[in-house]
């Protein structure tokens, strides 16, 4: 998935002494993640389930040099009670065996083979070499840790992570309209039976229905046994084709990835088209879902036939075309900044011809799944750009959201970063792909990715800034949402999802089958204020009155009003002038006389109306 990287360094864990712990510090990085995250680099697991150590390794140049892959060993030291079930990710595993450690601890020792491409770091996500392990329900104080040690035939490393276990109080009450998922990179890598239905039996006590990718096999058996949906996921270049090959500005020919849109839309009725084959294979062997990512931008698609159709219906001559191809191929996702005349007026007809060359492209594909799998349910992953005449669209080069018209769900990638302005700016994206789809009559149903972690990234989201996207997306008109990445995830925001789980499912009806009715339930006096988020490709979003947020939703004779502080420290007071209002229920919310409720820093209220 491309997102934007923010590049920044991750807190390693400190090396044990060693006598040749100075030179063997420069030679190797590791990192637990999400531990690394956590100030004081605390693994935080939920004891009595099976959970992941996801590790990052970090090699340097002088034994990169020495051979394309290294050999190393790696020795898992846990406390007594915890036992590492398997191991999966991007390391081949050659020797696996396990022997006792000291005062009752296990240590689990591999001998792995890594290409030092998988040896970069915390600037990734999905390089991971991960441990599934059966956490006990508690542990003794003193063995409250987790060690590794690393040998590669020449230096040796150890280091120390600090570890809590906490418990999990599985959710009282389940959605029952409501989608919630994961896009998945760690969990989805095992493969061994026993360790395959302890993860799905974690992820579904805390909530989980959906996960965008389960592989046939022992993973995708556990996790549809315990009520979760498989996505069937599509690797992008399953869709390439050697005689529709796709260009870039600068003529560079694709060498895998999607197809040429303007190739495929002139195919014949009835043709065969790239990646379809695949994606019915993927839904029935899954939940009968297949998910595909697919993130066109105005930088991307100039195969020749497109561009002589864009030539064609824009009247543009080859010489005003060949000034504009010229600086896409310099300037790539920055072209929207243009200031020439004729390349800022040529970016914006080429958004709107790429837009529409997207819809002709999913549309085919849409087309030829459906006519061999018409039960089936087509889910695509795209940029968050929404509508024709948009910033978002403008600075993409494409709007993201035609391609609702031809799938059944759609999961744009929200990816708000982190802060109450983050979440204002999630709700707001949300609302205006709700309102995009319903002006244009689209039924997809909007399932946006949020954001847990950039990639790379120090900071994250927090779980209780994720609870608060969560509600507002759902507030906005969202019938689902998934994570991105779980394998950012320890048990704060494990048991954050338990709990926002139980609220979903007592108010979804009023977000599912509820009217916005904001406009008759006005908050007074309440902070007012722009803000500006700068998002990629570098475009600056404004934000309105981002300190709070407030939606009201309307079922039969009831009223639900969902009121967000988006404080970081201080109280908000929201006050709703109808000396009429009869409260029948309240969540969250301290009341302040009969038409006012106080709602704590980064928290979320709820208060129904019983109207007369």
């Amino acid at each position: 998935m491309k997102i934007l990287v923010v590049i920044a360094m991750l807190l390693a864990g400190v090396p044990l002494a060693r006598a040749n712990e100075a030179k063997a510090s420069k030679a190797w990085q590791a990192w637990i993640v999400p531990a690394s995250l956590n100030a004081d680099r605390t693994i935080r697991l939920i004891g009595g389930h099976v959970q992941l150590l996801p590790l990052l390794l970090q090699a340097n140049d002088a034994i990169k040099a020495k051979s394309n892959t290294q050999k190393i060993t790696l020795e898992l030291d846990l406390p007594a009670g915890m036992s590492s079930l398997s191991t999966a990710g991007q390391f081949k595993v050659l020797k696996s065996e396990s022997a006792p450690g000291q005062d009752g601890r296990q240590a689990w020792r591999y001998e792995v083979e890594a290409a030092n491409a998988d040896l970069i770091g915390p600037r990734t996500e999905w390089q991971t070499q991960n441990f599934y392990v059966q956490v006990p329900d508690s542990i003794p104080e003193a063995q409250s840790f987790v060690e590794l040690r690393l040998n590669d035939g020449t230096t040796t490393q150890s280091w120390r992570w600090p570890l809590t276990i906490t418990s999990l109080q599985p959710a009282a009450r389940y959605p029952k309209q409501t989608t919630i998922g994961l896009w998945d990179y760690n969990y989805r890598c095992a493969v061994e039976a026993g360790t395959c239905d302890g993860i799905a039996a974690f992820l579904a006590d805390s909530g989980v229905s959906f996960t965008e990718d389960a592989p046939a096999g022992a993973y995708l058996a556990a996790i549809k046994a315990h009520g979760i949906v498989s996505g069937g996921n599509t690797h992008h270049d399953l869709f390439y084709s050697s005689t529709a090959r796709d260009e870039d500005a600068a003529g560079q020919l694709s060498t895998g990835g999607y197809a040429a849109a303007e190739d495929i839309i002139e195919l014949p009725p009835g043709a065969t088209i790239p990646g379809v084959k695949q994606l019915v294979e993927f839904a029935r062997a899954g939940s009968g879902i297949a998910t595909f990512d697919y993130e066109p931008a105005g930088w991307g698609g100039f195969g020749a036939k497109a561009v002589a159709r864009f030539k064609r219906e824009h009247h543009v001559s080859d010489a005003d075309f060949k000034i504009f191809r010229e600086y896409v191929a310099k300037h790539g996702d920055q072209s929207f900044k243009a200031t020439d005349p004729l390349v800022s007026s040529l970016w914006k007809k080429w958004t709107a011809f790429r837009s529409a060359q997207v819809a002709g492209y999913v549309k085919r594909i849409h087309e030829a799944f459906k006519s061999q799998y018409p039960d089936g349910q087509l889910a695509v992953t795209p940029h968050r750009s929404f509508g024709a005449d948009t910033i978002g669209t403008h600075a993409i080069g494409c709007d993201n959201s035609v391609i609702a018209s031809h799938c059944d769900i759609i999961m744009p990638q929200i990816y708000s970063g982190y802060g109450g302005i983050n979440v204002k700016l999630a709700m707001q994206y949300t609302a205006g792909w709700r309102q995009t789809l319903a002006e244009r009559g689209d039924k997809a149903k909007l399932w946006p990715i949020l954001l847990v972690r950039y990639a790379g990234a120090q900071p994250a989201n927090s779980p209780q800034r994720l609870h608060q996207q969560i509600l507002g997306a759902l507030a906005s008109g969202a019938q689902g949402f998934l994570l991105y990445f779980p394998g950012m995830m320890d048990a704060p925001y494990w048991q954050m999802l338990a709990r926002t789980t139980e609220e979903i499912s007592t108010y979804e009806e009023f977000y599912q089958q509820g009217q916005r009715v904001e406009g008759e339930y006005k908050a007074d006096g309440m902070p007012m204020g722009r803000g500006q988020v700068i998002l990629w490709p570098g475009y600056a979003q404004n934000v309105e009155n981002q300190q709070w947020a407030m939606t009201a939703h309307r079922l039969d004779k009831k009223v639900l009003l969902t009121l967000f502080n988006l404080e970081e420290a201080n109280d908000l007071v929201f006050r709703i002038d109808r000396p009429d209002m009869q409260v029948s229920q309240s969540q969250n919310v301290s009341a302040e006389g009969k038409q006012a409720w106080l709602v704590g820093p980064q928290q979320v209220g709820f208060v129904v109306i019983q109207e007369p």
